[in-house]
């Protein structure tokens, strides 16, 4: 982000889809562009929301996948498991770090 006297600029490697709505909620509430600070918040805000939903979405897929590993399937062998286990640890670890993140910690 580069911020000046009177702009603010984003520059993103990809399209970001949220900031269609972020460019709605600034032309339904233009309180939220008092400042180039409030801009800058706001944008952070919806960015974060928006990680945290993909960070729910990737438990529900984490909490299908444990739930699939503990069932025995027609098409797969006793020796497939541990390709399975290894695809769940993959996921796991994308998931685990991202969680400790939403627990607010002791020191704060």
């Amino acid at each position: 982000m580069v911020m000046g006297h009177n702009f603010v600029i984003a520059v993103v490697p990809e399209p970001m889809p949220f900031l269609e709505d972020l460019h709605h909620q600034f032309k339904e509430t233009p309180l939220m562009m008092q400042s180039h600070g409030r801009i800058l918040y706001e944008f952070l805000d919806f960015s974060v929301h928006h990680y945290l939903d993909f960070i729910d979405f990737l438990e529900d897929k984490i909490d299908v996948m444990e739930s699939l590993m503990h069932s025995t399937f027609p098409y797969t062998t006793e020796a497939d498991n541990a390709y399975f286990m290894d695809l769940f640890d993959h996921i796991n670890r994308i998931s685990t770090p991202s969680t400790a993140f939403g627990t607010p910690s002791a020191a704060c």
